[in-house]
């Protein structure tokens, strides 16, 4: 398994695969489970700081994650 702050990985797809980790935490057939949103928040926030999402990524994943919860 490839680790998502590898300095090899374009910046795009990092926040491709983050989409995709959303997506699939909030599918309609399933309950949210409150530890794996936690630990995603928590990865994104680690990627920013490491310089591997821009802040426009940031805040776009941030977003969504806000407006799935509604």
């Amino acid at each position: 398994k490839a680790n998502i702050l590898d300095p090899s990985i374009p910046t795009m797809a990092i926040q491709e695969i983050f989409v995709k980790k959303i997506d699939f935490m909030y599918d309609d057939d399933k309950e949210i489970d409150l530890s794996l949103k936690l630990k995603l928040v928590r990865e994104i926030k680690d990627a920013f700081s490491k310089g591997k999402l821009t802040e426009l990524h940031y805040n776009l994943l941030m977003n969504k994650i806000s407006e799935m919860e509604k």
